[in-house]
Protein backbone atom coordinates (compact mmCIF):
# COMPACT_ATOMS: atom_id res chain seq x y z
CA UNK A 1 0.00 0.00 0.00
CA UNK A 2 0.97 3.61 -0.79
CA UNK A 3 1.46 5.78 1.97
CA UNK A 4 -1.04 8.81 1.96
CA UNK A 5 1.81 11.60 2.52
CA UNK A 6 5.62 11.24 1.86
CA UNK A 7 6.71 14.53 3.23
CA UNK A 8 10.04 15.51 4.36
CA UNK A 9 10.24 16.21 8.46
CA UNK A 10 13.03 16.48 10.78
CA UNK A 11 15.62 14.69 13.01
CA UNK A 12 16.23 16.64 16.47
CA UNK A 13 19.47 17.84 16.85
CA UNK A 14 22.11 16.29 18.20
CA UNK A 15 22.50 17.17 21.50
CA UNK A 16 24.87 20.47 21.56
CA UNK A 17 26.32 20.20 18.12
CA UNK A 18 24.23 22.74 16.41
CA UNK A 19 23.22 25.78 18.66
CA UNK A 20 19.52 27.02 18.20
CA UNK A 21 20.83 30.20 16.80
CA UNK A 22 22.10 28.04 14.15
CA UNK A 23 18.77 27.19 12.65
CA UNK A 24 16.46 30.79 13.71
CA UNK A 25 15.68 31.08 9.75
CA UNK A 26 15.49 28.69 7.30
CA UNK A 27 14.00 26.73 4.47
CA UNK A 28 12.33 23.34 4.65
CA UNK A 29 13.02 21.05 1.95
CA UNK A 30 11.68 18.07 1.29
CA UNK A 31 11.13 14.87 -1.03
CA UNK A 32 8.39 12.61 -1.86
CA UNK A 33 7.50 9.54 -4.24
CA UNK A 34 5.61 6.26 -4.36
CA UNK A 35 7.78 3.85 -1.27
CA UNK A 36 9.07 1.84 -4.43
CA UNK A 37 11.10 4.68 -5.65
CA UNK A 38 12.72 5.88 -2.84
CA UNK A 39 15.86 4.46 -3.07
CA UNK A 40 19.41 4.15 -1.23
CA UNK A 41 20.94 6.01 -3.81
CA UNK A 42 18.51 8.71 -3.22
CA UNK A 43 19.35 8.68 0.57
CA UNK A 44 23.18 9.04 0.01
CA UNK A 45 22.23 11.51 -2.71
CA UNK A 46 20.24 13.47 0.24
CA UNK A 47 23.45 12.85 2.85
CA UNK A 48 25.67 14.26 0.13
CA UNK A 49 23.97 17.04 -0.28
CA UNK A 50 23.16 18.00 3.03
CA UNK A 51 26.50 18.14 4.30
CA UNK A 52 27.20 20.77 1.00
CA UNK A 53 24.81 23.39 2.70
CA UNK A 54 25.53 22.32 6.10
CA UNK A 55 21.80 21.69 6.70
CA UNK A 56 20.63 22.29 10.37
CA UNK A 57 18.19 19.16 11.51
CA UNK A 58 16.52 16.27 8.95
CA UNK A 59 14.82 13.65 9.72
CA UNK A 60 12.54 11.16 8.15
CA UNK A 61 8.84 10.65 8.62
CA UNK A 62 7.64 7.93 10.29
CA UNK A 63 5.31 6.68 12.54
CA UNK A 64 4.53 10.45 14.13
CA UNK A 65 3.71 11.66 11.14
CA UNK A 66 4.64 15.28 9.76
CA UNK A 67 3.60 17.12 12.57
CA UNK A 68 4.99 15.30 15.07
CA UNK A 69 8.53 15.39 13.64
CA UNK A 70 8.14 18.32 12.87
CA UNK A 71 7.22 19.63 16.56
CA UNK A 72 9.83 17.25 17.81
CA UNK A 73 12.80 19.39 15.90
CA UNK A 74 11.00 22.53 16.50
CA UNK A 75 11.19 21.90 20.03
CA UNK A 76 15.01 20.93 19.93
CA UNK A 77 15.28 23.55 17.90
CA UNK A 78 13.50 26.48 20.32
CA UNK A 79 12.10 27.94 16.78
CA UNK A 80 9.15 27.64 14.92
CA UNK A 81 8.33 25.87 11.81
CA UNK A 82 6.22 26.87 9.41
CA UNK A 83 4.46 24.99 6.99
CA UNK A 84 2.69 26.32 3.67
CA UNK A 85 -0.47 23.99 3.33
CA UNK A 86 -0.85 24.28 -0.87
CA UNK A 87 3.35 23.16 -0.95
CA UNK A 88 2.77 19.86 0.85
CA UNK A 89 3.76 16.91 -1.88
CA UNK A 90 0.45 14.49 -1.19
CA UNK A 91 -0.38 11.63 -3.45
CA UNK A 92 -2.99 11.24 -5.51
CA UNK A 93 -6.16 10.27 -3.86
CA UNK A 94 -4.93 10.84 -0.88
CA UNK A 95 -7.12 13.96 -0.16
CA UNK A 96 -10.32 12.08 -1.83
CA UNK A 97 -9.57 9.11 0.69
CA UNK A 98 -9.09 11.32 3.64
CA UNK A 99 -12.75 12.92 2.80
CA UNK A 100 -14.17 9.52 3.01
CA UNK A 101 -12.43 8.96 6.72
CA UNK A 102 -9.74 6.58 5.34
CA UNK A 103 -7.76 7.93 7.85
CA UNK A 104 -5.85 6.11 10.38
CA UNK A 105 -6.74 6.24 14.37
CA UNK A 106 -3.34 7.44 14.49
CA UNK A 107 -4.31 11.04 12.64
CA UNK A 108 -6.87 11.58 15.53
CA UNK A 109 -4.52 10.65 18.91
CA UNK A 110 -1.49 12.64 16.84
CA UNK A 111 -3.51 15.91 16.38
CA UNK A 112 -5.17 15.47 20.27
CA UNK A 113 -1.91 15.35 21.43
CA UNK A 114 -0.38 18.32 19.56
CA UNK A 115 -3.31 20.62 18.79
CA UNK A 116 -2.16 23.15 21.52
CA UNK A 117 1.43 23.08 19.84
CA UNK A 118 0.32 23.46 15.92
CA UNK A 119 -1.83 26.36 14.97
CA UNK A 120 -3.67 25.42 11.68
CA UNK A 121 -4.81 28.73 9.93
CA UNK A 122 -8.02 29.86 8.99
CA UNK A 123 -8.93 27.74 5.33
CA UNK A 124 -6.72 25.06 5.47
CA UNK A 125 -8.14 22.07 4.34
CA UNK A 126 -9.44 20.28 7.28
CA UNK A 127 -8.89 16.75 5.08
CA UNK A 128 -5.24 17.63 4.42
CA UNK A 129 -4.68 18.82 8.09
CA UNK A 130 -6.00 15.18 8.92
CA UNK A 131 -2.88 13.50 6.05
CA UNK A 132 -0.71 15.85 8.15
CA UNK A 133 -1.54 14.59 11.69
CA UNK A 134 -1.13 10.93 10.40
CA UNK A 135 1.24 8.69 11.27
CA UNK A 136 3.88 6.99 8.53
CA UNK A 137 5.55 4.10 8.52
CA UNK A 138 8.34 5.24 5.70
CA UNK A 139 8.35 8.67 4.77
CA UNK A 140 10.59 11.26 3.03
CA UNK A 141 12.72 13.54 4.08
CA UNK A 142 12.38 16.92 6.12
CA UNK A 143 15.73 18.99 6.08
CA UNK A 144 16.21 22.05 7.63
CA UNK A 145 18.84 24.43 5.50
CA UNK A 146 19.99 28.26 6.29
CA UNK A 147 17.58 29.84 3.48
CA UNK A 148 20.81 30.94 1.38
CA UNK A 149 21.53 27.62 1.06
CA UNK A 150 18.11 25.92 0.09
CA UNK A 151 18.74 26.64 -3.90
CA UNK A 152 21.79 24.73 -3.92
CA UNK A 153 20.59 21.79 -1.56
CA UNK A 154 17.60 21.63 -4.24
CA UNK A 155 19.39 21.43 -7.22
CA UNK A 156 21.91 19.06 -5.71
CA UNK A 157 18.87 16.47 -5.28
CA UNK A 158 17.43 17.18 -8.51
CA UNK A 159 20.50 16.44 -9.98
CA UNK A 160 20.86 13.61 -8.41
CA UNK A 161 16.92 12.79 -9.52
CA UNK A 162 15.79 13.08 -6.11
CA UNK A 163 12.58 14.73 -5.93
CA UNK A 164 12.15 17.79 -3.88
CA UNK A 165 9.49 20.36 -2.55
CA UNK A 166 10.23 23.64 -0.95
CA UNK A 167 7.11 23.36 1.92
CA UNK A 168 7.88 26.27 4.89
CA UNK A 169 10.66 27.65 6.42
CA UNK A 170 12.12 27.85 10.03
CA UNK A 171 10.79 30.96 12.08
CA UNK A 172 12.22 32.00 15.66
CA UNK A 173 10.31 30.82 18.41
CA UNK A 174 6.87 31.90 18.59
CA UNK A 175 3.29 30.61 20.43
CA UNK A 176 3.44 27.68 18.85
CA UNK A 177 5.79 25.33 17.53
CA UNK A 178 4.38 24.41 14.27
CA UNK A 179 2.35 26.72 11.95
CA UNK A 180 0.42 25.06 9.24
CA UNK A 181 -0.86 28.27 6.89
Amino acid sequence: MRKLLLATTAVALSAGAVSAEDIKIGVILGFTGPIESLTPQMGAAAEMAMAEVNARACTDVTGFGLMGHACNIARASQVTLSFDAASLPVFEGALELARAGVVSGGSARGKAALGDVVRVADGVDPDLVRITFDAETSGGLLICVPAEEAGTLEKALQAQDVPVHPVGEVLPAGDHSILLR
